[in-house]
């Protein structure tokens, strides 16, 4: 099977936060399908109202478009990309009835402080180095 031209959701994540990068890094491996695509928000180059967001709105949680055109944000948009992995499973706890606010607020405080708890779990460089060139292309928007 080969990859859709026109990925189903495109993320737009923060490539400067070592948590974030690695999530997507996970998220690239797991597309087989290449149902998702990703967009450094934090790049020098990038301009959010391109997008049609704001630079504040991006920082303050992950956003996605799906092909439709609808924005998805936070947990939200977390869950559909894994749901187009063979991983979606992970995170179907997270939408539960009667769980699903707690952990929407705790995803927002984490976005939040992102970049400090990534400082203090050493997750940069180390890992960031550790990724492979497919990963990287992809990230990048370039493919193999």
């Amino acid at each position: 099977m080969t990859a859709q031209l026109t990925p189903q959701l495109t993320l737009y994540y923060d490539h400067a936060c070592a948590i974030c990068r690695n999530e997507m890094q996970r998220l690239a491996r797991w597309d087989s399908r290449g149902r998702l695509a990703f967009i450094d928000s934090s790049a020098p180059d990038f301009e959010a109202q391109q997008h049609g967001f704001t630079a504040a709105a991006l920082d303050r949680e992950l956003h996605g478009v799906s092909a439709d055109g609808s924005v998805l944000r936070g947990l939200a948009c977390i869950r559909r990309a894994y749901a187009l992995t063979r991983f979606g499973w992970l995170w179907r706890i997270t939408a539960l009835p009667g769980l699903s606010r707690g952990f929407d607020a705790f995803y927002l405080w984490f976005a939040r402080h992102r970049r400090a708890i990534s400082s203090h779990l050493l997750i940069g460089r180390q890992q960031h180095e550790e990724c492979t060139s497919a990963c990287a292309a992809k990230l990048t928007g370039t493919r193999s």
